[in-house]
């Protein structure tokens, strides 16, 4: 069996449009920062107004900002779960998200293959995700809180390793 935890960060525009990603397990972590699917100009007014909150006020990184080309975004799902290299009756992969979005999106992006999604926010004393100070190669500012899918996926790591691993 292959655990998984992955957090996503994004904007609803109103698709979601993924801007943050980490995807890890116990040997590996994956972390990418995403360039929107359209420029911000494209956004209608009533969408720009929460791009500019979520930027300002959960994120702290601007819809503009990114690395990694959104049509990837599947791909390095894919890749990071070595889904290519599996045959479908051989994985036993499962994925710990938290959050209805993230597991709608996950669910939809890997639609053909076996792997189970099980979302945190179903179970009530999963671990509660907070903003943070910790910086990450994306989040370089001091003073500032806000929501980042690497600490997040950390947290929900550990809070994993304590509820399967017997103490």
């Amino acid at each position: 069996m292959h655990l998984y935890v992955c957090d996503i960060q994004g904007f609803c525009i109103p698709e979601f449009v993924v801007k943050e990603l980490t995807i890890m397990d116990a040997q590996s972590i994956q972390h990418n920062l995403f360039k929107p699917s359209k420029p911000y100009e494209d956004i209608d007014l009533f969408y720009r107004k929460q791009v500019k909150y979520l930027e300002r006020y959960h994120h702290l990184l601007r819809y503009n900002d990114g690395l990694e080309a959104q049509k990837n975004v599947v791909g390095i799902i894919r890749k990071f779960l070595h889904l290519n290299e599996l045959k479908n009756s051989e994985s036993d992969i499962i994925i710990y998200v938290k959050g209805y979005v993230k597991e709608d999106f996950l669910r939809k992006i890997l639609l053909d293959s076996c792997v189970r999604i099980v979302n945190l926010e179903k179970i009530d004393e999963s671990p509660k995700l907070c903003k943070t100070r910790r910086r990450c190669e994306f989040h370089n500012l001091d003073n500032y809180d806000f929501m980042c899918s690497l600490n997040n996926a950390k947290c929900i790591y550990e809070w994993l390793c304590t509820k399967l691993i017997p103490q």
